[in-house]
């Protein structure tokens, strides 16, 4: 769903619907510590896409995507104290039914024809991953004395996400004398304590 196309009683009811699964870990965290191989609890959780990556006509997908992915990245902090690690799996496009039957769609406008044509040649959609190719893979996160936060599965997602980061630092850099202007105060070295 576009956020041109969606209209705004379904965006505000779908947002305001209960959390989807991956946002209760906690039955993410038992499944994973109760593994008697797995080394810690663990929780894992499986998010689509390339981290705060977006693709047009996916929106009001996005919203609830890189949302979970800030709830994660705090979480992570929050239990690292109790041994438990938290990995966030951004997989590329797979053999699934993710845009199928089971994809809640809006109504489309015909102004829109051209972004569907150009979002439907996206790599990963011409060329997705096996899904059962995942089961050893995430057995590997698992296992590992000390999973990263994040992992990557799939082929497209690391040059996706290189590219659009790039991009952004090389914004952030060039308008960094702007951002420093709107502080306001004097700028302090960020790593003394005031």
């Amino acid at each position: 769903m576009s956020g041109q196309e969606s209209r705004s009683k379904t965006m505000v009811a779908w947002i305001r619907s209960p959390p989807p699964k991956p946002l209760r870990p906690d039955a993410d965290v038992e499944m994973v510590a109760n593994k008697a191989h797995a080394p810690h609890p663990a929780t894992m959780i499986r998010q689509a896409n390339a981290p705060r990556v977006a693709f047009p006509t996916v929106g009001a997908y996005h919203v609830s995507k890189w949302a979970l992915e800030g709830f994660l990245q705090s979480l992570a902090q929050e239990v690292a104290g109790f041994n438990i690690k938290v990995t966030l799996v951004e997989p590329g496009g797979f053999s699934t039914d993710w845009s199928g039957p089971s994809a809640k769609r809006s109504e489309q406008m015909d102004d829109y024809a051209e972004v569907r044509e150009a979002a439907a040649s996206r790599p990963s959609e011409n060329n997705p991953g096996d899904p059962t190719a995942t089961r050893g893979a995430i057995l590997k996160v698992v296992d590992t004395e000390n999973p990263h936060l994040r992992i990557f599965f799939g082929a497209a997602p690391l040059d996706i996400a290189t590219k659009d980061y790039e991009s952004r630092l090389a914004t952030w850099n060039e308008w960094q004398p702007v951002s420093i202007e709107a502080h306001g105060n004097e700028v302090r070295d960020p790593t003394t304590r005031m």
